[in-house]
């Protein structure tokens, strides 16, 4: 009887990650496509809405590291319970600063109306 308790509860932590890890897949993917049609998008309308390309690679680079962490079952597996927070931290914390990175390289305010400090 403890076997099969035992074994139905260790199924239902396995499954739970895999679907969590099959939403990351998908959530990857729909991020990189949705960063190629808004890539097209903005270099169709000229400018002054051009975002730099720096900021699509950026993010694309975030989605496929999230991407490669959903297909890499090593590293699921050493960091078990670790994993979903690692990615949670990965799709929190790497945008903030690519925006960061992004508005202090490439400001929106054209150059004319730029303050330099004193």
């Amino acid at each position: 009887m403890e076997k099969s308790a035992s074994y139905n509860n260790d199924m239902k932590k396995i499954s739970g990650l895999i679907d969590a890890i099959y939403l990351i897949r998908f959530a990857s993917i729909l991020w990189l496509v949705y960063l190629i049609a808004l890539f097209i998008i903005n270099q169709s309308l000229g400018p002054p809405q051009r975002t730099a390309p720096l900021y699509y690679v950026l993010y694309g680079c975030i989605a496929l590291i999230c991407l490669g962490l959903a297909y890499w079952t090593w590293i699921q597996d050493r960091l078990k319970q670790a994993f979903i927070p690692l990615i949670i931290t990965i799709t929190t914390v790497m945008p903030l600063i690519v925006n960061w990175l992004v508005v202090s390289l490439f400001p929106l305010v054209p150059p004319s109306h730029r303050t330099t400090p004193t």
